[in-house]
């Protein structure tokens, strides 16, 4: 099982704009690090490539739901 935060190619295809905080964990698990700001959130990922490419994913929320989620954000 990989360590928390840390999701397989392609699982971020399960992640929508609209989603709430409960259901991108739901979908793709605990997120690896979380940081906030005042009116916004953002969950942070590993996505664990082949050859040790890995991508840092991050999921940001603003008003409870999803609003842009993708590789460095």
């Amino acid at each position: 099982m990989p360590p928390a935060g840390h999701i397989q190619p392609g699982k971020i295809s399960h992640i929508s704009v609209g989603m709430t905080r409960q259901e991108v964990i739901n979908a793709i698990g605990e997120p690896e690090s979380v940081s906030a700001a005042k009116d916004s959130e953002t969950l942070y990922y590993v996505e664990e490539r082949p050859w040790w490419q890995w991508a840092r994913i991050a999921v940001k929320f603003e008003n409870g739901k999803v609003t842009q989620f993708g590789e460095g954000r």
